[in-house]
């Protein structure tokens, strides 16, 4: 149970750690044939980019800064038609450097793959590559270590995604209004089409009856429907809007008043689907070694099982039936499926 807000600062991310971990297992088992090959021509580009910036710079922060991430970023910028935006560390504008490279047409080549499957996926492709070895997470949990931060999610392939003039409602929630509150605008379009269903993501740019906005919250057309549920909606956008708020607060050094405070503990309560903690985090674990270690050594669950027992890492689950461990396991494969963090426990509390 979320209390508070340090344990609803703590749940969001958890939340954002397992995720990651489980779409890095989504991009695994989608490209497990081509995985050694990809990982190969990561290390090779992130070579050249180091080499590239020992040659031009001698300035130490730079060359211990994440250099790869920073030059992904330059060709992200770049693919987006930028005004070339700097980007610093320690007031130096690396893309100078990267300017001034006359980069090979192989590897802007590959760097535009490698951006498209940052799109798909939402991470770059080296934390893609980096999942976490699940007997160390669980060792951390053991003894109560925090989580590691999880990687920064990125811009993904909904960012201009095109929506049709079946969408009933735009919602446009600006923090940044002049006085600073929420403003909300609402438009309305009637046409709704059964057969296309429409899903949106939080901060993409849409094109809706040829007007592009930027936007923070869209129900479709399905609204129209006679299965749609208003009740549903409601608490959704009442979500986001917390979301945001809390988002937004944080980022800025804000304090959250005493009614948002509530709503965000309450929102990240739901989030966590009632299983923040120890108990739960382990149980993701559990789930995700058992998957790791039966598709490196391609042993049954069974053996998955008597292995992990035997090497002591059930933490809070050493006396729990092998029924239950398999359950994990098949929750867990859901969520790499959906590359989303989904109930782990049997019922979980609402």
């Amino acid at each position: 149970m979320i209390k508070n807000i340090e344990n609803a600062s703590k749940a969001a991310m958890h939340i954002q750690f397992w995720r990651a971990e489980y779409v890095k297992r989504n991009f695994l088992e989608k490209n497990k044939d081509a995985i050694d090959r990809i990982s190969e021509n990561v290390l090779f580009i992130q070579q050249e980019v180091f080499r590239v910036l020992c040659g031009y710079l001698q300035h130490k922060s730079v060359i211990e800064a994440d250099y790869f991430k920073l030059f992904q970023k330059h060709c992200y910028m770049g693919m987006a038609g930028d005004d070339g935006s700097p980007l610093y560390v320690d007031n130096f504008n690396v893309r100078d450097a990267f300017n001034r490279w006359d980069v090979p047409e192989s590897i802007l080549k590959q760097m535009n793959s490698f951006i498209d499957v940052s799109l798909e996926y939402g991470y770059c492709i080296d934390d893609l590559l980096a999942r976490w070895d699940m007997s160390n997470i669980l060792q951390m949990i053991k003894e109560e270590v925090a989580l590691p931060d999880p990687p920064v999610f990125q811009a993904n392939n909904q960012y201009h995604k095109a929506l049709p003039e079946n969408v009933l409602t735009l919602l446009r929630a600006n923090p940044e209004s002049n006085r600073a509150k929420l403003s909300l605008q609402q438009e309305l379009w009637l046409q709704f089409n059964k057969e296309q269903q429409t899903y949106y993501e939080y901060g993409q740019m849409v094109n809706v009856c040829g007007m592009t906005r930027s936007t923070d919250f869209i129900i479709t057309g399905q609204a129209l429907s006679n299965d749609f549920d208003l009740e549903i909606a409601l608490q959704e956008i009442a979500d986001h809007i917390v979301w945001v708020i809390f988002e937004e607060k944080t980022k800025h050094g804000l304090l959250l008043n005493e009614v948002e405070t509530r709503a965000v503990v309450d929102l990240y309560d739901r989030m966590a689907l009632g299983e923040y903690g120890p108990s739960y985090s382990s149980a993701r674990a559990i789930g995700l070694w058992m998957w790791d270690y039966m598709e490196l050594t391609g042993c049954s669950q069974t053996n998955a099982i008597q292995d992990l027992k035997g090497k002591g890492l059930a933490v809070d689950h050493a006396e729990s039936s092998s029924r239950t461990l398999m359950r994990l396991y098949t929750r867990t494969r859901e969520c790499i499926e959906k590359g989303d963090v989904l109930a782990i426990s049997h019922k979980p509390k609402r």
